[in-house]
């Protein structure tokens, strides 16, 4: 299985539309986004980008008005 491996800094946060740093470490430390890190450098997959941003679409029916 090909995992496509993104560097976990402000150049590799731009897969996730330009996400605050502050943000996006803040969500690793809560547990909502996981990372992977190598030696001294942690990055993030595809599929976690993809995972995390499934979690947030909100079915049409369930949008409060």
């Amino acid at each position: 299985m090909e995992q496509h491996l993104y560097r976990f800094d402000p150049d590799g946060l731009q897969q996730l539309g330009d996400m605050p740093r502050s943000t996006a470490y803040a969500l690793v430390k809560a547990g909502s986004l996981y990372v992977v890190k190598i030696g001294r450098a942690t990055y993030i997959t595809r599929a976690e980008i993809e995972r995390y941003v499934a979690s947030l679409d909100v079915p049409q029916g369930e949008a409060s008005a």
